[in-house]
């Protein structure tokens, strides 16, 4: 918008004027238009403010839907007192007007909100003067005071833009945003997990009206999460750098996320606060102050985007990749299940699952372009490039085979979990995604 916010914040002496009028064309505020126009465009505003200019890229005057989206308009209606003689004559009556006097006052809006276009066009609405659908339509260019984030959010999604910030999903997901609207996708066991579980234990900050120093800050765990810990609510809204998340100790920071990889350059100052949130008045050699958010009071940067460095899908979750061997428990049943490669169940390797007539995909539901990050038994993209059937076909009958399997995605990765679906990431790959089995 070329004036994000109302009044003095960003509108300044801009002025927005309009009238309205029925649809029933020989209603007096219908007839009369023209008038109106007149008085408001002509003698109101050139002659008597001197208002002569347009703002860059919209008309000085036209329809509503030609102008700018706007979050109110002052507005004028005319009052009409017309005088009539009527005649009758032998073959019947005529009439005509004598006098017409027109006055034109500020509008009557509903609840009692006068001189507003928004206000007067639905006290129409009520009067029975205008249709539903026009008055719905009027919120598209009128959005009311404190809307204007709200409407260039909007806007700019039907251009295909989204809030947010640009990052490779398949090694982050985004567990927080702060912005037109607040989410928090993950809570304080499922923060604590999906850090424990992620290569390189790092979640990320980036805070693009923040400083240069501060646009992106990269946190790497040292030590592990002791139980029960809320690290969550430290990030965000209480970093106070106690038990278990203590600077330098328990943590570090850093500027990239190569840096944060390689332990490189970590920054030298950290303090607490349990009136900020993440990073309190840290920074890469000293005090930095108001470059916290905060999201239980909306204090602090007010558009903030945190991630969490994703589980790599080498992960098996149980042990090492390579290994046939695994061991798990299903939650729906409580029985074991163990496989080994000595066993001559279908898990050997050198085996493909046995047809069983039908689609094994059957017992599953697809969602394309999703995934659930780790939670992993195996890999089985392998095995299946040997057996000479589709993959997902072969994914589908070793999983149906095994109670512990709840499900895999189209690269072969098996898994003994899936993530509520909040918390699914989306691929770079739209023809691929997450097989769910059925309960």
């Amino acid at each position: 918008m070329t004036f994000p916010g109302d009044d003095n914040d960003g509108e300044g002496a801009i002025h927005c004027h309009g009238f309205a009028w029925a649809e029933d064309d020989a209603d007096p505020s219908s007839r009369y238009k023209a008038n109106n126009l007149f008085y408001v465009s002509m003698y109101d505003h050139m002659l008597q403010r001197g208002y002569v200019r347009n703002i860059p890229g919209a008309p000085m005057c036209g329809c509503i839907e030609q102008m700018p989206t706007a979050t109110r308009s002052d507005c004028t209606q005319i009052d009409v007192e017309e005088t009539y003689r009527i005649t009758k004559k032998a073959d019947g009556m005529t009439a005509k007007i004598e006098s017409i006097d027109i006055d034109f006052n500020s509008c009557n809006g509903v609840n009692n909100r006068n001189n507003d276009l928004s206000a007067y066009f639905h006290q129409l609405h009520e009067d029975g003067k205008v249709s539903n659908d026009k008055r719905a339509a009027l919120g598209k260019y009128l959005v009311e005071n404190d809307n204007c984030e709200a409407a260039t959010a909007y806007f700019l999604s039907t251009k295909g833009y989204l809030e947010g910030a640009d990052y490779d999903s398949t090694v982050w997901y985004q567990f927080a945003i702060k912005g037109t609207e607040t989410e928090i996708s993950v809570d304080r066991s499922e923060f604590n997990e999906m850090l424990e579980e992620s290569p390189n234990k790092i979640f990320r900050r980036i805070c693009p009206l923040c400083a240069d120093s501060h646009k992106e800050i990269y946190y790497r765990r040292k030590t592990p999460i002791a139980t029960n810990r809320d690290i969550l609510q430290k990030i965000l809204n209480k970093w106070d750098n106690g038990n278990n998340n203590r600077f330098e100790e328990d943590y570090d920071l850093y500027s990239t996320y190569e840096d944060a990889k390689s332990g490189s350059n970590a920054w030298k100052f950290c303090n607490g606060s349990n009136k900020k949130g993440f990073p309190s008045e840290c920074g890469p050699t000293g005090y930095v102050a108001n470059q916290h958010s905060r999201f239980d009071n909306n204090s602090g940067q007010t558009n903030v985007v945190f991630l969490v460095e994703k589980a790599s899908e080498s992960s098996t979750d149980g042990g090492d990749e390579s290994s046939t061997d695994i061991s798990d428990t299903s939650p729906d049943n409580g029985d074991s299940l163990s496989l080994d490669s000595s066993d001559s169940s279908p898990d050997n390797d050198d085996e493909s699952p046995p047809d069983s007539g039908e689609s094994a995909l059957n017992n599953y539901d697809f969602y394309q372009g999703k995934d659930s990050s780790g939670k992993n038994i195996r890999n089985l993209l392998n095995e299946a490039q040997g057996a000479g059937v589709e993959y997902v076909e072969y994914y589908a009958e070793w999983c149906n085979q095994r109670p512990a399997c709840k499900g895999f995605n189209s690269n072969g990765w098996v898994k003994k979990a899936i993530r509520n679906q909040k918390k699914w990431s989306n691929t770079n790959e739209p023809d691929k995604g997450l097989y769910v089995k059925k309960v």
